[in-house]
C-alpha cells in the first residue's frame, strides 16, 4: 500500500494534468492567451495576433452575420486553438464596423500576463452603434473558465456604457481611465461559448468601442479550490 502521503502527491499530479485535457470539442487548454486586434488593415498587429480588419471607408461595415476569425491562433506559438470568433448584427449593416479615426496611442496600457499592448492594436478600433450587436467566442474548453480583458479607448466624447460578457456586466468609459476592463472567471454558456454584448449601445454619444481583447484560459474555480486542498494537505502531512 503506498504511504498517503505519496497518495496524495499522485492524486494532486492527476489532478492537475486532467485540467490540462481539452474537451473533445476544443482544443483550448490551460494557460492558453489568445489576442484580437480589431481595427483598419493598414495597423494590424504582428507577433501571433489574430486580427479582425477591414479597408477603411468602403468596406469598414459588417454583415448581418459574420465570421470574424475562422481559427484562432494562441499567443504562445501561434497554433490554431479551433476557437472562432462570430458577429451577430441587428437590422442593417451599419450597426457595427472599424472606425475611421485614428486614436493617440497610451505608452501605459498593457494586458495581464503579455504585457504592453502595441501601438497597432491601440490606435484602430470596431465600433457597435446598435443594441443588439453580440461578439462571440466559440469552440471554447467547458471545463475551464477565462478571464477576458478589453481595451476601449477613443478620444472623441462617448458615454459611459455596460458591457455584458456571459451575464457579468462592468461599466465602461472609453474616454477615461483604465481603459482596459477586466472580466474574471468567466464560465461558457455550457456550449463552449462566451457571448459579449452591448446592451446600451447606440448611435451619437452612445456608440461603443474595442481596440483590442485578450483571452485567458484559467482552472475551473472548484478544481483550482480542490488542488489548492490537496497542497495543504500533502503539506500537513509532510510536517
Amino acid at each position: 500500500m503506498k504511504p498517503k502521503s505519496t497518495l496524495c502527491s499522485f492524486l494532486l499530479a492527476a489532478g492537475t494534468s486532467l485540467l490540462a485535457i481539452p474537451s473533445a470539442s476544443a482544443a483550448v487548454v490551460l494557460s492558453d492567451v489568445i489576442l484580437i486586434d480589431f481595427g483598419k488593415t493598414t495597423d494590424t498587429t504582428t507577433g501571433n495576433w489574430n486580427n479582425v480588419a477591414k479597408t477603411t471607408p468602403s468596406s469598414a461595415t459588417f454583415a448581418l452575420n459574420e465570421v470574424l476569425v475562422a481559427n484562432a491562433i494562441r499567443f504562445s506559438d501561434a497554433a490554431t486553438t479551433g476557437v472562432t470568433l462570430t458577429r451577430t448584427g441587428a437590422n442593417d449593416v451599419a450597426s457595427a464596423g472599424i472606425g475611421a479615426a485614428t486614436v493617440a496611442a497610451n505608452s501605459g496600457l498593457s494586458f495581464t500576463g503579455t504585457g504592453t499592448i502595441p501601438n497597432s492594436a491601440q490606435v484602430d478600433l470596431m465600433y457597435v452603434s446598435a443594441n443588439l450587436v453580440t461578439l462571440t467566442l466559440g469552440g471554447l474548453n467547458n471545463s475551464l473558465t477565462y478571464n477576458l480583458e478589453m481595451l476601449s479607448m477613443i478620444a472623441t466624447d462617448r458615454n459611459e456604457r455596460n458591457i455584458n460578457v456571459n451575464g457579468t456586466i462592468v461599466s465602461v468609459d472609453p474616454n477615461e481611465a483604465p481603459f482596459v476592463r477586466a472580466f474574471n472567471n468567466i464560465a461558457t454558456n455550457g456550449s463552449g461559448q462566451i457571448v459579449i454584448s452591448f446592451p446600451n449601445a447606440g448611435g451619437s454619444a452612445d456608440i461603443q468601442h474595442i481596440n483590442a481583447l485578450q483571452l485567458t484560459a484559467i482552472p475551473e474555480p472548484s478544481a483550482a479550490l480542490l488542488g489548492g486542498l490537496g497542497l495543504l494537505a500533502l503539506l500537513r502531512r509532510r510536517r
